[in-house]
């Protein structure tokens, strides 16, 4: 299955930054706060992705469009959405499996970061 090809190169490729960003304009004595929402990324199959970091990060569908663009948003453990999946055949999908991992990738905090690194490859992830 093609999704089964992206899977790896997807794992590897999606950044998610967890940081808030500050921006402060001091010559027009305001302050904005901003914090990251989510990043979007255009794919072949959002949904067999999605079911992928589901099934095997534990990551957690929490809205799906069931036709086209069909953005599906993933959150992790505590809710918060990281990213959103979606498909738009008329527009450029980056191809991530030419492209090193540390160019564009997705990373998880683990507890037992070994035995995730060999299930995850198991299931598809590759590494760099």
């Amino acid at each position: 299955m093609q999704a089964e090809k992206i899977i790896g190169a997807v794992f590897s490729a999606i950044a998610i930054i967890t940081l808030g960003i500050f921006i402060a304009r001091t010559e027009f004595s305001f302050q904005l706060q901003a914090w990251f929402e989510h990043f979007a990324i255009n794919v072949p199959e959002p949904k067999a992705i999605a079911d992928w970091y589901v099934e095997h990060v534990g990551l957690t569908i929490v809205r799906q469009q069931a036709e086209d663009p069909f953005m599906t948003f993933l959150a992790d453990e505590s809710g918060r959405v990281l990213c959103e999946l979606n498909h738009r055949s008329e527009q450029a999908m980056m191809n991530f499996g030419s492209q090193h991992a540390l160019t564009f990738h997705f990373a998880m905090e683990s507890t037992n970061a070994e035995a995730d690194k060999a299930r995850l490859i198991e299931a598809g992830a590759t590494l760099f």
